[in-house]
């Protein structure tokens, strides 16, 4: 079965429940730039998505964006419908090198 969407409300409802797979390069970027797993859970709770990717295989994913502390993150995370588990694919804090000020728009 292909996906078309993904769904957002469930994709945080598995994080609030601990139904979350870490991926290793998500671990490695966090570790990098001494981001918390805290950090990236608040940034899909409460963060802001800022982008949808659909084609993403084998499961769509978004882009969230949270700023804490007038610091920026970006988490990327896709969501299993039918194992109803959230992957969290990388986390970094952007840079206005490749983003305006809004930490939402890419610099092309």
């Amino acid at each position: 079965m292909e996906q078309s969407k993904i769904n957002i409300h469930a994709l945080r409802d598995a994080v609030v429940s601990s139904r979350i797979v870490w991926r290793k390069h998500a671990l490695e970027r966090m570790l990098e730039q001494d981001i918390t797993i805290e950090k990236g859970i608040n940034c899909i709770i409460d963060g802001e998505v800022i982008r949808v990717y659909l084609e993403d295989r084998p499961y769509p994913s978004a882009l969230f964006l949270r700023i804490d502390d007038f610091l920026p993150l970006h988490v990327i995370a896709s969501y299993n419908d039918k194992a109803q588990i959230t992957y969290i694919i990388t986390a970094y804090n952007p840079s206005t090198e490749y983003y305006y000020d809004d930490f939402k728009t890419r610099k092309k």
